[in-house]
């Protein structure tokens, strides 16, 4: 059976090596990838499917990013001043912005990915009781 999956879903996530830091913690707010956005990304990195290409990983990353990265809370510069979510416009809608985007260490970039692409997995929580 077929389970509806509610594309306005967020969840938050905390790095591991961050979540000792209590309240100064840097909390990300994740989200469903639309369909929309889905058809988006897969059009912007295969822009021929006559041609057999391998999906390019780099980009796939930043475009899981800007579509998954809903907003974020106590994420500093080296200054110590608040680093805020920057939006673009895309044939998706609003994306997270490639600047902003930059401003995550690529370690960060890494792990936000997994766990953007965890959470539209479907798995057995998402089975309704």
């Amino acid at each position: 059976m077929a389970i509806a999956r509610d594309p306005k879903r967020t969840w938050e996530w905390i790095a591991p090596e961050d979540l000792e830091a209590g309240p100064e913690a840097t909390v990300w707010t994740l989200g469903t990838i639309t369909a929309r956005q889905d058809a988006w990304m897969i059009d912007t990195l295969i822009p021929d499917p006559s041609v057999s290409a391998e999906i390019p990983r780099g980009r796939f990353q930043l475009l899981v990013l800007q579509c998954g990265i809903r907003g974020v809370r106590n994420f500093k510069d080296a200054d110590g001043a608040e680093v805020g979510l920057e939006w673009q416009e895309s044939g998706a809608g609003p994306i997270a912005s490639d600047d902003f985007i930059s401003r995550i260490p690529r370690d960060l970039r890494k792990a936000l990915t997994s766990a953007i692409l965890e959470g539209n997995a479907w798995n057995a929580t998402d089975r309704k009781n």
